[in-house]
């Protein structure tokens, strides 16, 4: 009967041992997933249209860190990053980021911070594939609204970002078609 009380204390020191550990990984995955520090100071200014080019992965993670994150319940992270996409974005010299004027349609005051969604997927988008491409930015931002509408339970209801979604359920290449139709 000793070793059977033996063997339950080891177990338990064991398995009180597993789940600290776990608890103190995801505690430290979750800091790591929700904060990002912007690579540079807020008064950063690019001398040379070269230096963009230099801040590509950054941004790349700085998009993918907007993209996965509420812009409400982030704190300043959120807001340190957007504008540090924006600055990119206003200036780089290699990609040329056009909204199509129906996109905006998607984008109403009540749910401005979608914009930067838009932003983020396109220029993500843009990077990861080469690209700098009108249609398929487009269909890139309008995914990032999609996704970010749907992902964090913070916008007011939209009608017509939930018709788009109930479009796409049906049919997964809705926002392509939608996209394309506005060339056209």
């Amino acid at each position: 009967m000793g070793s059977f009380v033996f063997m339950n204390q080891l177990t338990r020191v064991r398995l009180t041992t597993f789940l600290t550990l776990f608890l103190i990984t995801g505690v430290v995955l979750m800091g790591k997933a929700q904060s990002y520090q912007v690579p540079v100071s807020e008064d950063f200014e690019f001398s040379d249209p070269a230096d963009y080019g230099n801040y590509e992965n950054d941004i790349v993670k700085c998009a993918t860190f907007i993209l996965s994150t509420s812009s409400v319940n982030s704190g300043d992270d959120w807001n340190k990053a957007s504008s540090w996409l924006l600055k990119w974005v206003a200036g780089t010299p290699d990609y040329t980021l056009t909204i199509r004027p129906e996109a905006f349609s998607y984008i109403h005051k009540k749910n401005s911070s979608l914009l930067i969604y838009f932003m983020a997927g396109w220029v993500k988008d843009a990077i990861e594939n080469e690209r700098d491409d009108l249609i398929e930015g487009n269909i890139a931002g309008m995914t990032a609204i999609v996704n970010a509408y749907q992902d964090h339970s913070v916008w007011r209801k939209d009608k017509k970002l939930e018709k788009l979604i109930s479009d796409i359920e049906n049919n997964e290449e809705a926002i392509r078609e939608l996209v394309k139709d506005w060339f056209h």
